[in-house]
């Protein structure tokens, strides 16, 4: 259920596949500027990093969790994903940085 694979089409988690278009490139920028100072750089390096507004940013909601699972593994993180069409989503990821560097890419970031 907690399998994460990227790819430049899709995001699978566990037996579900998000389209990659379906994401908000703003969205994962953001959260990867956050992740680490490696990423921050590539964020900036590549446009800067997008301006969310502060009501967005306080929403709670972290979505439904995607994979198939009923709740995240022991020791795992979710990250919780925007979708173009609204709404978000929560991915589980032992490697939080891991994952957002594997978006940006797949978004040509």
């Amino acid at each position: 259920y907690g399998d994460v694979t990227v790819t430049r089409d899709n995001l699978r988690v566990g037996r579900e596949n998000l389209p990659i278009a379906s994401l908000d490139p703003d969205w994962v920028r953001m959260l990867a500027s956050k992740a680490s100072p490696d990423l921050l750089e590539r964020v900036t390096t590549a446009g800067g990093v997008p301006e969310i507004a502060e009501a967005e940013l306080r929403k709670l909601d972290s979505g439904r969790l995607v994979g198939g699972a009923y709740a995240s593994t022991l020791g795992t993180d979710t990250v919780t994903l925007r979708l173009r069409a609204g709404g978000r989503v929560a991915v589980p990821s032992g490697d939080r940085a891991g994952l957002l560097s594997a978006l940006l890419t797949a978004l040509g970031g």
